[in-house]
């Protein structure tokens, strides 16, 4: 396992991936990747919000992508 692991997520993953994932690493983030390429920094912050907005956790992190 790579020593990043922890902190990579992919783009297609759902609010609940995401926030067991970040709860693991116990850092408040994550970094979304697609493929090889990186796509942003995620935050615990920012699950909160979408949770607020959207009130579904399995709704997909990468349609609150703001890129």
């Amino acid at each position: 396992m790579n020593h990043l692991d922890k902190f990579l997520i992919s783009d297609t993953a759902t609010v609940i991936e995401a926030l067991s994932k970040i709860d693991k690493n116990a850092e408040g983030f994550l970094i979304i990747k697609k493929k090889d390429s990186v796509l942003g920094v995620l935050t615990d912050g920012d699950l909160r919000r979408v949770i607020l907005k959207e009130r579904d956790l399995d709704t997909k992190i990468k349609f609150h992508i703001n890129l």
